[in-house]
């Protein structure tokens, strides 16, 4: 079990930790500040301190706090999607992992599931060779730092759901592992995160050589994926902007894994935040949600709302109103004379319309005594 001290300003925080995840094998308990939580002398009780909060400046001074009293408790933070000047305020204050929040089940069940790894006390991080922030250094000098100095061992990359590893020896890559991907693709992918931390361990037991181009046309992948990413990206009409799904759109024609997707996006998501939180193959990520922006299975936020528009008034419309659509064209009903001549009574009406619903003014009286009927 492991006991986690919740500073959460709003209680709702802690109050969706205890019913969202009580089945975790966690023990939550809420203070409302860092003062408070301050005053509880018994710290070592606690493993980890999360600290939760809407507002960013809450959660610096929280952390500052933290910080200004020396306490060695590993700290974690959330706030909802924060930016990248933030993170790396946070990194600076010391915190371990960055949940932007809300958090998800599987994200904390897999911050649990870590919890030796990445809260390990200081004197076992101590162990390994290298630690650091991915957001200070380049993927690619990373690796070439133990490529150079020709270590033997595995490099342990996490962010935030992700969790990977690649494996050198005798300074040669030899094999990497990440979710299902096949060796090269995962160290491409791992080499190319911007946020997150990594650490290595010198280890003589790795796996057998998996990957078998030179570092040196690896390091050429690594820059050639990047390349793509951002060719990908300017390829794509304001990548910044919102898009959303069509309204009418079928979601039944997509795979799970893309339904996930377009979910997501029903609140509003840019083309490069999804692109950050995929875990996946980024330009794989970015080839589909291209194609669909050209298929306008996806659409940008002003045509959005225009199309939303539309829809919405056809709804809304009611039936008498539809059906006086269908029945008369909006042209018809303007070409409709106010106060027509006087046919006689031998002259035979071009059509029945034209016969029965000859005055404007008529016409509109039964369409609103229909729609007083109902």
């Amino acid at each position: 079990m492991i006991t986690v001290a919740v500073l959460a300003k709003e209680k709702a925080h802690f109050d969706l930790l205890i019913t969202q995840y009580n089945r975790l094998p966690v023990h939550f308990r809420w203070f409302e500040s860092g003062e408070h939580f301050l005053e509880h002398k018994n710290f070592d009780e606690w493993q980890v301190v999360w600290v939760i909060g809407k507002s960013f400046k809450w959660v610096e001074e929280t952390l500052a706090l933290l910080n200004e009293r020396q306490i060695e408790i590993p700290i974690v933070c959330s706030t909802p999607e924060p930016k990248q000047d933030q993170r790396q305020l946070f990194w600076q204050l010391k915190v371990r992992e960055i949940i932007p929040w809300p958090v998800h089940r599987q994200e904390l069940e897999f911050l649990i599931k870590s919890y030796n790894e990445i809260f390990a006390p200081t004197d076992e991080q101590e162990k390994y060779a290298f630690q650091g922030s991915l957001e200070f250094i380049n993927g690619v000098d990373l690796l070439r730092t133990f490529t150079k100095a020709t270590s033997t061992g595995v490099l342990y990359l996490h962010w935030s759901e992700r969790k990977g590893r690649i494996e050198f020896k005798n300074g040669q890559i030899v094999n990497a592992v990440y979710h299902q991907m096949d060796p090269l693709t995962a160290v491409l992918i791992m080499a190319s995160w911007e946020h997150g931390f990594a650490f290595f361990k010198e280890d003589q037991f790795v796996s057998k050589r998996m990957i078998m181009l030179t570092n040196e046309q690896i390091f050429k992948e690594c820059s050639d994926y990047k390349k793509e990413t951002q060719r990908l990206l300017s390829t794509i009409t304001n990548p910044n902007t919102l898009y959303y799904p069509h309204p009418e759109l079928n979601y039944e024609e997509f795979g799970p894994n893309e339904r996930k997707i377009l979910r997501e996006m029903r609140k509003g998501k840019s083309i490069t935040m999804l692109a950050e939180s995929y875990e996946g193959d980024i330009n794989f990520i970015l080839k589909k949600l291209k194609n669909w922006a050209d298929q306008q299975f996806i659409l940008p936020e002003e045509q959005y709302l225009q199309i939303k528009e539309q829809i919405e008034e056809q709804e809304n419309a009611s039936g008498i109103k539809r059906l006086m659509q269908k029945l008369f064209g909006k042209k018809e009903i303007e070409n409709i004379s106010e106060e027509p001549e006087r046919e006689s009574e031998d002259k035979v009406a071009s059509s029945v319309l034209e016969y029965r619903f000859a005055r404007k003014d008529i016409l509109q009286e039964i369409q609103n005594r229909l729609e007083d009927m109902f």
